[in-house]
């Protein structure tokens, strides 16, 4: 069986570019790991993430970052997925895998996907699609934006350029029009550098690790603990549009800590040791229904309580392993006050991410479809 993986990220480094997206690139090596753990021959054509030219390099070097192929590519906006679409069409033309993974997709991919299904009727092609960005309907001022409405179009094509598809959530592959037969909606799954980490001593830190943007609930969370009286230290990572007002809270507060964008690696070690973790998500700019946090398996894998907000889509198996937050936040100050005695349902968690929720559990449960395995 011969297997290529389609996806866009930069290898994770104690250096990595703020334009990287650590959530993507942990959750996209960990599924070329379990579509290798059988000794499968899995090759990988990946494209990486580089700020445009002119904020960055006109052109970016291929690298080869342990087994995984990182593409060279003319940086330009617009013409640097196009040329990306048509670089992976001409290498699955030529090598014609028979299975070929992908990791979201764009307007491009989906017209060349399509023209190659019907050269190559027996390659089987799974789109993987945990981001969306396209808006349900076009409104007037997206037609000053011929991109977006582009996007918008070709998306429609999604349907037709793949086999099988695993949508983030049912909502996004109902809104897709997947045929329910080879549709599996999969809202995610642990890391397996996180999955039960190793046993330390938690510290009396809460966390906060993301995108700072609205729908992430920074700004609220914020707020809330600039009301609280507690010596717990709150330690922010991430960049976004919400950076600033992070940074002005930092320096007013000596309890709120701004690291800003970091590697995964020094995001991890501080995740694994706090006592509190949070994830909110809010369909602030957002189509709630169409994502879910990858963070989310990052911080219900370590020792730490874990406080949310009641978002869509959260694992009923896991609705009583962790604590929720109202609306107004008007809770959290109990919450934090006992964080070291509540109990953390550790074990619970790690069990039911184990059964239910590791990418390894999905590759295994979509080969078991019938019609998948050639």
């Amino acid at each position: 069986m011969t297997i290529t993986f389609v996806g866009a990220f930069n290898p994770i480094t104690s250096d990595m570019p703020d334009s990287s997206s650590g959530a993507g690139a942990k959750v996209q090596y960990e599924i070329i790991k379990s579509l290798s753990a059988d000794n499968v021959d899995v090759t990988t054509l990946v494209m990486q993430e580089y700020r445009t030219w002119p904020y960055g390099d006109f052109y970016i070097k291929g690298k080869k970052h342990g087994s995984i192929d990182f593409l060279p590519m003319i940086n330009l906006f617009f013409s640097k997925k196009i040329l990306f679409a048509l670089s992976v069409f001409i290498r699955l033309l030529i090598n014609n895998p028979e299975k070929v993974y992908f990791y979201n997709t764009n307007a491009f991919l989906n017209f060349f996907m399509f023209i190659l299904g019907l050269i190559r009727r027996r390659q089987i092609k799974i789109l993987i699609i945990q981001d969306y960005n396209i808006p349900r309907r076009l409104c007037s001022r997206d037609f000053t934006r011929p991109n977006r409405v582009f996007s918008y179009y070709f998306s429609k094509l999604t349907k037709y350029s793949f086999q099988y598809f695993i949508p983030i959530t049912k909502q996004l592959g109902d809104h897709l029009g997947f045929p329910y037969e080879r549709c599996h909606p999969f809202l995610g799954g642990v890391i397996s550098g996180y999955q039960g980490g190793e046993k330390r001593n938690c510290k009396n830190i809460a966390v906060f690790a993301g995108a700072l943007e609205p729908y992430n609930g920074v700004d609220y969370l914020l707020v809330a603990w600039s009301n609280l009286n507690t010596p717990i230290e709150l330690h922010i990572f991430g960049s976004g549009s919400l950076a600033e007002l992070v940074s002005s809270y930092s320096k007013n507060n000596s309890n709120i800590i701004f690291h800003g964008f970091q590697s995964p690696i020094t995001v991890k070690n501080y995740i694994e040791c706090a006592s509190v973790n949070f994830c909110f998500r809010y369909s602030r700019g957002i189509e709630q229904e169409f994502f879910f946090p990858s963070k989310f398996f990052d911080v219900v894998s370590n020792r730490g309580i874990v406080i949310c907000n009641r978002f869509i889509n959260i694992p009923i198996e896991l609705d009583e392993c962790i604590y929720f937050v109202d609306d107004e936040f008007s809770n959290l100050n109990l919450l934090i006050e006992n964080a070291s005695i509540l109990p953390n349902f550790f074990d619970q968690r790690i069990k039911i991410l184990s059964d239910y929720f590791s990418w390894t559990y999905l590759i295994k449960s979509i080969n078991s479809v019938k019609g998948f395995s050639l």
